[in-house]
């Protein structure tokens, strides 16, 4: 199954990017508790759009790296 998740440091690049627009309220718990409701066992995660890149090659680097530990 397709699973968005959202990273604190992604979330916090996110809120930057957008002027500081409200973004989703994601964690683990609520993550895992909606895929036991749901009866799924296995997802594969993806990052929530628009992804990492917001203009600088360095620090979109450094944010997939974040997102990628986090997510492993």
């Amino acid at each position: 199954m397709h699973h968005h998740f959202l990273p604190p440091s992604h979330q916090e690049a996110l809120s930057k990017a957008r002027g500081g627009a409200r973004l989703p309220n994601w964690s683990v718990a609520a993550s895992l508790e909606d895929m036991d409701k749901s009866g799924v066992r296995t997802s594969m995660l993806s990052i929530m759009q628009p992804g990492v890149w917001f203009g600088d090659h360095e620090e979109s680097r450094k944010l997939a790296r974040g997102c990628n530990d986090y997510g492993a």
